[in-house]
């Protein structure tokens, strides 16, 4: 039974291309959600983290990380990490930081290689004698591409004595990649800038705590023994661990409970891989069964002789196999390529390394050839299930058989299914691009500039830093184009931000409940500059200084905690803050700060987040080295970043900026990140699967009019025109289209809901539009498909066409 080489050629490409998106999108699915952890044993390894009522997975103080370390008989060992971003480069001997950049690193205790058990690359890793010293560990990237010679770097304008090179494509997050590893103990020795006390200030949250189960340990039994330790620290500490717990979660469960985006994404990748590979088996296989009746009478003959329905199912299987080998093979290729440019498009607003790095590794290489595998027993199924109801006694008598017309027509009726979910499907999450974009946040995100700084990495003080930002403002507010210049401690929808504790006083009894809860050190003019409205009160502005009493500013979210409209005047005490002397009748600590005004609820972090609670506090009460400028101008914001840097080069050529970037880009690239990411998969791969099923039905139309070349041609002879005939051709298929899109359009349903954790900003339309849109695109496409053989089929000469039968 030969198999013609275009056929032939046809499915292995079918083949090739399902296999080959499916496993690049297999290995992004795995990069966000599934990958395992570059470390020894990673099925030990779990998350701990700290809870309360209004934050379920938190994290984890350094003194709490100590009492929980010290206590755990089930984890055989904890290790903590906090990211930093320090300002790194040149070695030691260089007296300034002129060639530094803002690079992401991680503080991490003296036992986080051991635990982890990853050994270096080159070099040693931490020790207990190191916990204090200015001693790093280079990543092997950031080694290899600067410090392959030296011995010494600079760090925030420290040297730093590099003692080790982690291991390559080392990193615990799935989607950063630091540069350097430092002992956490150093901030308590000063060498680097941080706010406040980090060591020692028990209410500052912000480690990331590993732990790796003891031999004969498990999940619960670490659970019930860290739910013990924890009522043990809040009974000790109840100032600040009030109504705290501990949680312990394996990572890939810790993956799924933190971020909401990331599995949706994952989950939807694995559908559209799942929809992709349908296509092409549905396309191949019915390429197969093409093959069955180009040569029916081969196959009776073969049959009647005494060939088994086992033996032919054998050489079915044998056939699909070389085609999936072939497919698999130039699957890879087809594979890597799809992951280069997923990897691209799937990039956040940041100069840091945050991106995703799907690889194309041996679990990946084992899933393509499971799928190939997968590929090659449907191919073979299908046909030899149709080859079962070959009537033989006829087939000896006739050339013709129409035995594999209704599984063929079943399987191009199902790829235009497919093909119809995947265009309604990407039809969907472009409607919410566009509806997202008429999203109102609490905030106007265009004509604004932003950049970061942080003067402490270059050993400034904190009145060096102030007169830095005060120089800095008057600067810009000056240049041409600009209207208006504001500071603020964090961009939002952003990836950093500052949480504290507070406490609310109600007339002269303070509540017993603790919040924790995200906030902003602002500049004045930043409200008017964001067009945050103020419901109540006042915003920050020049009367608030350091001399003044502490103000807050909060939102609507957060004025729910006192009677309608007692907000404005009330107070609250915010612990963790620093610039401000505390009032001397309040608990050490903390400071009291005046409500002031209350401001129209936002959105923080995601575009779609639920009400939070949030305040602002001014950034000349409030100090953090670490700030983001803001620029309003009257042209395009981007236009202007030149001016603006020129500047700060005025003022101090050696100040590190970061993230010089438009608010506009952190909604684009941040906030509509899982949307974007998915819209761009669904759209290529809706390509590509409409593409082959198009290629299917063309088949289909071209075998059935070469079935009925002596019927056409005898029609020609006798009159009928060639309009008339391509309606004849075209009339059955025409039914087959229809009978795809109905089923796609169900289909398209079920996609819909699945896609709807993804739909930031749900258009309010219905979806029946849509639908409806996306059904005519798949069936015009697939009418023009059915034309092209259709038409080439009425043009038969009939001479020709009666002398061959």
């Amino acid at each position: 039974m030969p198999f013609p080489r275009s056929l032939r050629a046809l499915a292995a490409l079918s083949l090739a291309a399902g296999i080959g998106l499916a496993a690049a999108l297999a290995s992004v699915a795995d990069a966000i959600l599934f990958h395992p952890l570059p470390v020894a044993r990673p099925a030990e390894i779990v998350r701990v983290f700290t809870a309360s009522e209004g934050q379920p997975l938190g994290f984890v103080s350094y003194y709490d990380y100590c009492d929980l370390r010290d206590a755990s008989r089930t984890l055989a060992g904890m290790v903590a990490q906090s990211q930093v971003l320090l300002a790194a480069g040149g070695d030691g001997s260089e007296p300034a930081a002129r060639s530094a950049e803002v690079r992401l690193g991680l503080a991490v205790t003296p036992n986080y290689f051991d635990v982890l058990g990853v050994q270096p690359s080159l070099g040693r890793t931490f020790t207990a004698a190191d916990a204090r010293e200015p001693v790093v560990v280079l990543s092997h990237h950031f080694w290899e591409a600067h410090y392959k010679d030296s011995k010494t770097i600079r760090i925030a304008g420290v040297p730093f004595t590099v003692i080790g090179v982690a291991p390559k494509n080392f990193s615990l997050d799935r989607f950063a990649r630091e540069d350097f590893y430092l002992p956490i103990g150093v901030y308590a020795t000063g060498l680097l800038p941080s706010a406040g006390r980090p060591l020692e200030d028990r209410g500052k949250r912000y480690l990331t705590v590993y732990g790796r189960l003891a031999p004969g340990a498990t999940v619960p039994r670490a659970q019930a023994e860290l739910n013990a330790i924890a009522a043990r620290i809040e009974a000790q500490h109840p100032d600040t661990n009030h109504g705290r717990r501990a949680v312990a979660l394996t990572e890939l469960a810790s993956r799924m409970q933190s971020d909401r985006t990331m599995p949706s994404l994952a989950a939807i990748l694995a559908a559209v891989a799942a929809l992709l590979l349908a296509i092409a088996c549905a396309n191949a296989a019915a390429l197969m069964l093409l093959r069955g009746e180009i040569r029916p009478h081969e196959i009776a003959v073969r049959l009647a002789l005494g060939l088994s329905q086992w033996r032919l199912l054998a050489h079915l299987l044998a056939e699909s196999l070389i085609l999936a080998t072939a497919g698999a093979s130039a699957a890879m290729p087809v594979a890597w390529a799809a992951t280069r440019i997923l990897a691209r498009a799937a990039t956040l607003p940041t100069d840091l390394p945050l991106a995703l790095d799907p690889k194309i590794d041996g679990r990946v290489i084992a899933l393509a050839t499971a799928l190939a595998a997968l590929a090659a027993i449907v191919c073979a199924i299908v046909p030899w299930i149709a080859a079962r109801r070959l009537d033989t006694a006829a087939l000896m008598r006739t050339r013709n058989s129409s035995a594999g017309n209704f599984a063929r027509n079943a399987l191009v009726a199902v790829e235009i299914a497919l093909a119809l979910a995947l265009v309604a499907s990407g039809g969907c999450l472009l409607e919410s691009l566009a509806a997202a974009g008429r999203l109102d946040l609490g905030y106007r995100r265009d004509h604004v500039l932003v950049m970061a700084f942080d003067p402490a990495q270059t050993r400034y003080a904190e009145t060096q830093t102030r007169a830095f930002y005060r120089q800095l403002l008057d600067r810009v507010e000056r240049l041409p184009g600009v209207r208006s210049v504001a500071l603020a401690q964090s961009v939002p929808l952003g990836l950093t931000g500052a949480q504290r504790q507070i406490a609310i006083e109600d007339q002269t009894v303070l509540s017993a409940d603790r919040l924790s809860v995200w906030m902003n050190a602002v500049s004045p003019g930043y409200f008017e500059l964001m067009h945050i409205r103020i419901l109540d009160g006042r915003g920050i502005d020049d009367r608030d200084t350091a001399a003044n009493p502490a103000v807050v500013v909060i939102n609507q979210e957060l004025a729910r905690y006192w009677k309608p409209g007692k907000a404005v005047g009330g107070r609250i005490r915010i612990s963790g803050a620093g610039g401000v002397t505390p009032d001397a009748g309040l608990a050490a600590g903390g400071i009291a700060a005046t409500v002031i005004g209350v401001a129209a609820t936002a959105k923080y972090f995601h575009a779609d987040e639920p009400p939070r609670p949030f305040f602002y506090v001014p950034f000349s009460q409030n100090y953090a080295s670490r700030m983001v400028l803001h620029v309003e101008t009257d042209g395009p914001p981007a236009a202007s970043a030149p001016a603006v840097l020129a500047s700060v080069r005025e003022i101090d050529a050696a100040q590190p900026v970061s993230d010089v970037r438009t608010l506009e880009d952190y909604f684009s690239q941040r906030a509509m990140f899982g949307a974007r990411v998915a819209l761009r998969v669904v759209a290529a791969v809706g390509v590509a699967g409409l593409a082959l099923a198009l290629a299917g039905l063309y088949g289909v139309v071209a075998s059935a009019a070469a079935r009925r070349r002596r019927e056409i041609g005898i029609r020609v002879a006798v009159g009928a025109s060639r309009p008339r005939i391509t309606v004849l051709v075209l009339g059955q298929h025409v039914r087959l289209v229809l009978t795809g899109a109905a089923g796609g359009l169900g289909l398209a349903l079920a996609m819909s809901h699945l896609l709807a954790t993804l739909l930031v900003a749900p258009s309010g339309r219905p979806l029946g539009p849509t639908l409806a849109i996306s059904a005519l695109l798949v069936a015009a496409a697939s009418l023009a498909a059915c034309l092209v053989p259709a038409w080439h089929a009425s043009g038969t000469d009939p001479a020709v066409a009666l002398r061959q039968e």
